[in-house]
């Protein structure tokens, strides 16, 4: 029988810290978790971490998200106070040293130069044994799963993607838009639910299957209810210095109980940190396209690269470039598109937090339908703000949200000038 101990994660990292191998529990927990990670308890062990190898400014930050979580938490109120007292104490002693420096400079010209002492043959040096260094292998963590589930009232105001136009110039005559084409909004309920497991299989590689489940469920216009799945498989290499995954999806959708789009692709992903709070990222996905309307269907290759940074505590942002190739049967439905996103990040106080995003695209169809004198192009931009509250005292992890999209597509073709609203509060649980 095996009577060797097994660990949690947090066991085996205290264990590490013990020891005195804070490098070592940090890479452990930052692979287990990942430097993203909302769990409090993951959280507090890196801001230990970080603190031991005198990365403070990186330890505050660790706290800072921590208590955002779990505000009320006094265990995390007095490590946070513990992390002050560490940056007052190095500050300390980084003047102490300058002024020791300082003395041991002076002192030595205020002395005269000694005389060199004679010169004389050393002995040989004794022989050294050289210890062969023992390296212990520490066990890796069993499976690790996640997931969350989310309720949101929303209204949307153009569920069917149509024009505010009331007129357009078609075969170079006014017409009239059938009101079909128009924009039409609704009330409506969205659920979600997802999961995820990661398997580590060393401590640069790991293994993640994830799954999603989704509905959108409209007041009046049930023939715009939208039902979908999806599914993927992820393999993690590196770290969180240097590293990427491989990550194979599925998706299947569908509108007003029919059929719509059941999409497969693979996604390369990566990044790369050039400095204490920055880091490159990049992606580039293929799919394959299978949707109900001939037209749409074919090949889609996205790729996007750009950076992120942490500006100061409790704020972070990015920025990326975006660019799409779409290759439909149609060629009035294949279009490029290129444009940047961004995206900020603040914690307002430690428990309200606000997201901010945009983007903009420049789109160039390889045709027009045949009622316009030349090819579409389409300039789309988006706006998006959210406020997410957590609300521990009703239970642990559970958040509240409040989000508005606002987008609007210009075009040349002016049956395609759309524009949308939606506006949305939802409740949280992450687990």
């Amino acid at each position: 029988m095996n009577d060797e101990p097994t660990y949690s994660p947090f066991e085996y990292a205290d264990t590490l810290m013990l020891d005195q191998q804070p490098e070592l529990a940090c890479q452990y927990l930052e692979f287990i978790y990942g430097v993203d990670t909302d769990n409090v308890g993951a959280l507090a062990r890196l801001a230990s971490c970080k603190l031991a190898l005198g990365e403070i400014d990186v330890s505050r930050n660790l706290m800072d998200r921590a208590l955002a979580i779990e505000p009320d938490n006094v265990a995390l109120q007095r490590q946070s106070e513990l992390i002050d007292m560490g940056a007052a104490v190095s500050r300390l002693w980084e003047a102490r040293a300058e002024v020791d420096a300082l003395e041991a400079e002076i002192a030595e010209l205020s002395q005269p130069a000694p005389a060199p002492p004679p010169v004389r043959e050393a002995p040989p040096p004794p022989p050294v044994a050289v210890a062969e260094p023992i390296i212990v292998e520490p066990e890796l963590p069993g499976p690790l799963a996640s997931g969350s589930v989310a309720m949101t009232r929303l209204y949307d105001s153009n569920i069917n993607g149509g024009t505010y136009n009331d007129t357009i110039i078609g075969f170079g005559l006014p017409m009239i838009v059938d009101p079909g084409s128009k924009e039409i909004g609704d009330w409506g309920t969205r659920l979600n639910a997802d999961g995820s497991i990661v398997i580590p299989l060393d401590w640069e590689n790991g293994l993640q299957l994830s799954g999603a489940i989704k509905a959108t469920i409209f007041d009046q216009h049930s023939d715009r209810n939208r039902f979908g799945a999806s599914g993927d498989v992820s393999w993690i290499i590196g770290t969180t210095v240097t590293g990427g995954r491989v990550r194979g999806h599925v998706d299947l959708d569908w509108v007003g109980g029919m059929f719509e789009q059941f999409n497969v692709g693979v996604e390369t992903s990566g990044h790369h940190q050039i400095g204490q709070s920055a880091r490159l990222v990049g992606v580039v996905d293929v799919t394959r396209r299978n949707t109900a309307t001939a037209a749409d269907r074919g090949w889609a290759v996205r790729s996007e690269a750009g950076v992120e940074h942490v500006f100061t505590d409790g704020l972070s942002g990015g920025i990326k470039i975006v660019a799409e190739r779409v290759g439909a049967e149609s060629p009035v439905r294949s279009y490029l598109s290129v444009g940047p996103e961004m995206f900020i990040s603040a914690a307002l106080t430690d428990r309200l937090g606000l997201n901010l995003s945009g983007g903009l695209d420049l789109v160039n169809f390889d045709s027009g339908l045949v009622m316009f004198p030349d090819d579409r192009r389409d300039l789309r931009y988006r706006l998006g703000a959210q406020l997410t509250l957590a609300v521990p005292e009703l239970a642990e992890k559970l958040s509240v949200h409040v989000r508005y999209d606002f987008s609007h597509q210009q075009s040349n073709h002016d049956l395609f000038d759309t524009r949308r609203h939606v506006l949305a509060a939802g409740i949280k649980y992450t687990f």
